[in-house]
């Protein structure tokens, strides 16, 4: 049977009229249909015969009952979405309030933690947020607010992140996200929903709370430091450096009436080695510096290049941590040589990349480039001070 527009459209029609509402299904079952027409049909079989054979054959419940089965399928698959954003939002959430938190009490891992939040936030709930407040309506209006609300609270939330990481273009994707909801996404809301837009609120709502969220957030990782906080830091770093230059001065004189060359040469060694890399990393996080020393402009710096050069090294850098822990293991083998009985436990090296993490990566998470330069100093008063003991017992 070879089917003309007309019957075409009578067919269409009736599968209208019996309770397909979507269109696409609409037109997935007229197709199925003209199809079992065509091949089960003949010429000589009136069009209405065949048509009613093949719809009690196929479809003995009607078409109505298609619609409710595929109703039932879409609003369950809807409603699993809709699950698994919420416990993407809610789970994402959590992890950047608990790495928020632990940002304040400088605890390791604080940052990964962030890091995640954050991703499941931008990669997961906001765009299955927008899939789905996308399909609720299809005007213009709408779907021009959902979009923008999107944009904004990503463009917010990485910028909050890049902040945070003290990564480049962190307060231009703050204010570009805060325009995009302040600009575009409010007015529309309000311009769309009238005098209750804050009562029609559903997903926008969720939004808000999480803009919210990162904000409180921001403002306590991104605290300003006050200058006596700077200073007494500042103080800290130079009795240290202070006592080095007291201990060096004493050490010289030990050197000329005790003579230990491989120990006097390994202690040498890491001392230069370190004020060398002290500068290096100041250079990492405060490249104008032109004196390469701790102050007060970059005392409470952080940045990611200091627990690449302290610990991870995958950059390859001139001065980095896995070099000095060598330098380290050869002064202790000396010293060990003179005086075996002499310990340290801040030099104390059983393995070697745990002792790196420990100090180093742990330090980092504490106050960036103020702990990791005071760690260093630290070394270099205790190894003149391991050496002016070393000397003394053999003076």
């Amino acid at each position: 049977m070879t089917l003309s527009p007309l019957q075409v459209d009578l067919i269409k029609g009736d599968i209208r009229q019996n309770g397909i509402e979507l269109r696409e299904l609409q037109d997935d079952l007229l197709d199925h249909i003209c199809c079992i027409l065509e091949y089960e049909g003949n010429e000589a079989s009136p069009f209405d015969e065949v048509y009613e054979r093949v719809k009690r054959q196929f479809f003995p419940d009607g078409y109505r009952e298609i619609q409710e089965q595929t109703n039932y399928l879409i609003t369950q698959k809807y409603n699993t979405m809709k699950k698994v954003m919420n416990v993407i939002g809610i789970g994402s959430s959590a992890v950047l309030m608990l790495g928020s938190i632990m940002k304040i009490q400088s605890l390791p891992a604080s940052n990964e933690l962030i890091l995640l939040g954050a991703i499941g936030l931008t990669l997961g709930y906001l765009p299955m947020l927008l899939i789905l407040t996308l399909k609720q309506s299809d005007m213009l209006l709408s779907k021009i607010r959902n979009v923008s609300g999107f944009l904004g609270a990503e463009a917010f939330i990485v910028g909050v992140l890049f902040q945070v990481l003290h990564l480049p273009g962190g307060q231009e994707l703050l204010f570009l996200g805060m325009g995009i909801v302040l600009m575009i996404f409010l007015p529309l809301l309000f311009k769309s929903a009238g005098a209750d837009a804050l009562t029609k609120l559903q997903p926008a709502t969720i939004s808000v709370l999480l803009l919210a969220i990162v904000s409180t957030f921001f403002a306590f990782s991104n605290k300003k430091t006050t200058h006596g906080y700077r200073d007494s830091l500042l103080s800290v770093n130079a009795n240290l450096e202070s006592s080095i230059d007291s201990k060096m001065a004493r050490l010289v004189a030990l050197r000329k009436n005790v003579e230990a060359p491989n120990l006097t040469s390994s202690s040498q060694e890491v001392i230069s080695y370190v004020d060398a890399l002290k500068e290096y990393i100041v250079l990492q996080v405060d490249p104008t510096s032109k004196s390469k020393k701790l102050n007060e402009g970059n005392v409470t710096m952080e940045g990611a290049d200091l627990r690449d050069v302290m610990f991870d090294n995958k950059a390859n850098h001139q001065f980095n941590g896995q070099e000095l822990l060598d330098k380290l293991s050869k002064f202790n083998k000396e010293l060990n040589t003179i005086e075996p009985q002499i310990q340290s436990s801040l030099l104390a090296i059983k393995d070697k990349k745990a002792w790196l993490n420990e100090k180093f990566n742990n330090a980092y998470d504490t106050n960036g480039l103020y702990s990791i330069y005071c760690l260093l100093s630290q070394i270099q008063l205790e190894v003149t001070s391991l050496e002016i003991e070393a000397l003394s017992q053999h003076n």
